[in-house]
């Protein structure tokens, strides 16, 4: 539960402008991590094909469909979570 005194706080422009700019980092941070992870994986599929003898499709499927998978259902998750948060929270 929330204290009496922060739901009675008054929310200022300031305070508003400051959140809203972490969001903005903290967001931006999250997608160049997703880039990097998926451009380090590409970079290293030569490697791996040569190591595991594999087609080139083999390595395709890594990179295309496991990742659309995974964001596809921790996505999901994290929906699922904080709806049932909000719930909890609030209702």
């Amino acid at each position: 539960m929330l204290a009496s005194s922060a739901v009675n706080a008054p929310v200022t422009v300031d305070s508003f402008v400051k959140h809203r700019r972490l969001a903005l980092i903290l967001l931006t941070l999250a997608y160049a991590m997703s880039m990097a992870d998926r451009m380090v994986l590409s970079v290293l599929f030569e490697p791996i094909k040569t190591e595991f003898g594999l087609q080139d499709a083999q390595p395709g499927f890594l990179g295309g469909l496991s990742f659309a998978l995974f964001y596809a259902t921790l996505g999901n998750n994290a929906n699922e979570y904080e709806q049932c948060h909000r719930l909890n929270e609030y209702g």
